[in-house]
């Protein structure tokens, strides 16, 4: 919506020219007097130069009368549609009828009804806020189609083109509460498209744990005119629906450069999730270039020494040396591609080892922000590793794995999020363990697939809501992760041979 819109008074009449901004408040319904005309000729030039969004138009004047100003604005100037009030002194149908061919709003008759005025001004303001906002989105969704093609293929003078916007990325994080989102990317998409116009944010891609958004900068004047400050606001509001996110603000990245676009827009991405990444910032709205040699020292000799201490069977030095890799990494701070690399380079020497050991007891996975749902900051990252790191070197050293302690930490993690659409994928890649890994644990613990133990445990924990609970059925089949309660009555009846319905009057509940 645009604050103030503008307007032009053309009357060859000086007392209306004069008097009318004196009687009527413009500015209270969302209108600033710009220009004056005493006929169309004047009128003409100084359209030409201010544009007006609204004409106060008198049809009988000298030189050149209203509808002869009009006619020759819709054969010069064929992309410029002002809205038209005409102003007569004559109550003259066919002169409102030649009006309404130039797509005239209103038509009214001297001496002017200051209130009839006012409504029909009223009613303007609502329909330049529609056109207003039609034209911004159309604007900022061609600008979006610019930002894709500079993605794969930059031709000279695009950057032009996105003057007045920067880019958004909403990052949704790994922590305690990005489970209970059963679609964190419907969630983030329905927070943003609820807080800010469509005028003013348009969805551009989505990768992996990352949502981008263009924006435009006049969104910033309700913040200020301060992106760090539309950051917070959205961080909050995404906090209070339980949605757990970090906002990083680009303004920089149409800047004029020597490099690519691709390049850059991958460059600055990649800094600003480095700090979410090392700190507890969930806003990052500025640039800020490490200056800290983005790589390990002894790196080749640190890998070479855990492939030796496995060979001679020793864990205890070949977690040593993964230990020390990672402090260093943690001590340089190194770039998320770096660490990206990182996780890369200890999948493959481990599924190396464990291929040449013929070990098939257990089945790694890597982690890759860039194809994940959500993205893990620096201590889940070298929390995971090591696990994964162990797990490994425990086939490698003794021939078998901990079976025992792995299926524990797997059937732990699934009875605190068996409520959620739980797949057998999101837990292997929360314990970086392969999906075929996770079901064979589950099988050798609980003797069921994983979907056969999810299921039962829904099946009991529905049985204890029934009997222990005033809850609706559809409520607790809410509360189980079950999208239709009819399934989750088709289900139930299934394992236990009654309806909910019945096993609760059996229950006496």
């Amino acid at each position: 919506m645009q604050d103030m819109y503008t307007v032009m008074i053309v009357d060859d009449e000086k007392a209306i020219r004069d008097s009318l901004p004196a009687v009527i408040n413009f500015e209270m319904y969302g209108f600033r007097v710009c220009q004056t005309a005493r006929n169309g000729q004047d009128a003409l030039e100084k359209i030409r130069q201010q544009h007006p969004d609204v004409l106060l138009l008198d049809i009988r004047m000298p030189i050149l009368d209203g509808l002869g100003l009009l006619k020759e604005l819709s054969e010069q100037m064929k992309e410029y549609h002002p809205f038209v009030i005409m102003l007569s002194g004559y109550s003259d149908f066919e002169y409102a009828r030649t009006a309404i061919r130039y797509g005239v709003k209103a038509y009214l008759t001297k001496p002017l009804d200051e209130d009839e005025l006012i409504k029909e001004l009223e009613e303007l303001r609502e329909e330049l806020d529609k056109h207003h906002a039609y034209r911004a989105n159309e604007k900022l969704l061609m600008q979006a189609d610019v930002v894709k093609n500079m993605l794969y293929s930059e031709k000279p003078g695009m950057r032009d083109l996105m003057k007045g916007t920067f880019l958004m990325h909403c990052v949704i994080l790994k922590d305690e509460s990005w489970r209970e989102q059963k679609d964190p990317y419907e969630a983030v998409r329905s927070c943003i498209e609820m807080e800010l116009e469509s005028e003013q944010c348009v969805f551009v891609r989505s990768r992996g744990c990352v949502l981008t958004y263009l924006v435009a900068e006049n969104c910033l004047n309700a913040y200020q005119s301060s992106v760090s400050l539309l950051g917070r606001h959205l961080r909050h509001r995404m906090k209070s629906q339980g949605i757990s996110c970090a906002i990083l603000l680009d303004e920089h990245i149409f800047d004029l450069s020597a490099n690519q676009f691709r390049s850059e827009y991958d460059s600055h991405l990649y800094e600003l999730m480095t700090r979410v990444f090392w700190s507890e910032e969930k806003v990052v709205s500025d640039l800020k270039v490490s200056e800290q040699e983005q790589f390990l020292e002894q790196e080749k000799e640190g890998f070479e020494a855990i492939r030796a201490a496995f060979s001679q069977n020793d864990k205890e030095a070949a977690v040593h040396s993964m230990e020390a890799l990672i402090s260093q990494a943690v001590q340089k701070k190194l770039n998320i591609v770096m660490i990206q690399e990182l996780n890369y380079r200890f999948f493959y020497l481990l599924q190396d080892l464990l291929q040449k050991a013929q070990n098939t007891q257990v089945s790694l996975t890597t982690f890759d922000w860039r194809e994940s749902t959500w993205y893990m900051r620096h201590e889940e990252w070298e929390k995971a590793v090591k696990h994964q790191f162990l797990m490994a070197a425990d086939c490698l050293t003794t021939g078998n794995v901990d079976e025992q302690g792995t299926a524990s930490q797997i059937l732990s993690y699934i009875k605190k999020h068996f409520k959620e659409p739980l797949l057998a994928k999101e837990v292997a890649a929360h314990f970086f363990i392969s999906p075929v890994y996770v079901g064979r644990v589950i099988q050798q613990a609980s003797g069921e697939t994983f979907k056969q133990y999810v299921n039962r445990l829904k099946m009991e924990e529905a049985k204890q809501l029934l009997s222990s609970s005033d809850q609706l059925v559809y409520e607790i089949a809410e509360e189980l992760g079950f999208k239709d309660s009819k399934y989750f009555i088709s289900r139930f009846t299934e394992e236990t041979g009654m309806s909910p319905a019945e096993y609760r009057r059996k229950k006496g509940n």
